[in-house]
């Protein structure tokens, strides 16, 4: 649930959800407050919310690093997923914050991918594990 507060001439809104992380923000104007809230709330009941501070962050270098720690070493394929994060710590997106990959970035890396000749179950492979590698981020 959402709350507001009048801070001098602005205002802050304050998303707090059971399971979340509380989302504070500050606004000028109380409708873009309540909007942004809106939205938030609208993010954690579908369960695609991730929290803006982390997400601001954390490269998609470190979350890759962590997935390999963390994930790789369980999983049956372990060996030849760890050539296919390799790969990916060799990419653009590898530098970027989490916040600021969308999904024209990840069909770039695919077209690029594609377009250098690998086999499209190659690239397929390695659209699942970034789609893993977002999936384990927005839970932790």
């Amino acid at each position: 649930m959402a709350t507001f507060k009048k801070r001098g001439t602005s205002w802050q809104a304050q998303v707090r959800r059971k399971g979340h992380l509380p989302e504070v923000q500050t606004f000028r104007l109380k409708s873009d407050a309540e909007r942004w809230a809106r939205g938030i709330e609208a993010d954690m009941e579908r369960a695609q919310h991730f929290p803006s501070k982390a997400a601001e962050t954390t490269t998609f270098a470190e979350c890759i690093e962590r997935y390999r720690i963390d994930v790789t070493p369980n999983k049956k394929s372990a060996i030849s997923e760890k050539s296919v994060l390799n790969k990916l710590l060799l990419t653009p997106l590898a530098p970027m914050v989490m916040a600021s990959i969308g999904t024209e970035h990840i069909t770039a890396y695919k077209r690029a991918r594609l377009k250098d000749k690998s086999a499209e179950s190659t690239v397929l492979r390695a659209m699942m594990t970034i789609s893993h590698i977002f999936t384990i981020a927005r839970k932790e």
